[in-house]
């Protein structure tokens, strides 16, 4: 693999990465602060870490909806404990909502595949046709078919 390919192989798995790598978010927050105040990229890693960090979290602090901002605040007031139970009932919770989410998927995938069925194999009617041999039908030619006298130049 050449260089350059292999440099945009690690970025893209940065980018995507879930949990971001430490190293990619303060990158990351490295270019933000560059951006913002303009100053120079690699100046930005010489500055106190402390001081890019503040500017970074009140930005994002301040472009927060009211709502947003008060389960952050509410997050961060939480002891490691407390975070660790409540991702752990989050977890619990979205397992849930798979499972649901999984059944409904079925169920709907069930009614689907029967409507299609439906659709291909239309009910077919509940006909019964006699059949009248060609005499008979030579003979029933011959005469009215309210019983009255033989019709006359259908010959």
């Amino acid at each position: 693999m050449n260089y350059y390919r292999a440099i945009r192989a690690l970025a893209a798995k940065d980018v995507v990465s879930d949990p971001p790598d430490a190293n990619y978010a303060l990158r990351r927050i490295f270019r933000w602060y560059s951006r913002t105040f303009h100053t120079p990229l690699d100046r930005v890693s010489d500055l106190p870490l402390y001081d890019v960090l503040v500017a970074y979290y009140e930005a994002s602090y301040e472009a927060m909806e009211p709502e947003e901002l008060k389960k952050e605040l509410t997050n961060l007031a939480m002891t490691d404990a407390e975070l660790a139970a409540q991702q752990s009932r989050e977890t619990d919770h979205s397992a849930e909502d798979e499972a649901f989410l999984a059944e409904v998927a079925r169920e709907e995938m069930e009614r689907a595949a029967a409507a299609a069925k439906a659709v291909q194999e239309p009910a077919q009617p509940d006909v019964k046709m006699t059949f009248m041999d060609i005499e008979e039908l030579d003979r029933l030619a011959e005469t009215d078919g309210f019983g009255g006298e033989p019709l006359v130049g259908l010959d």
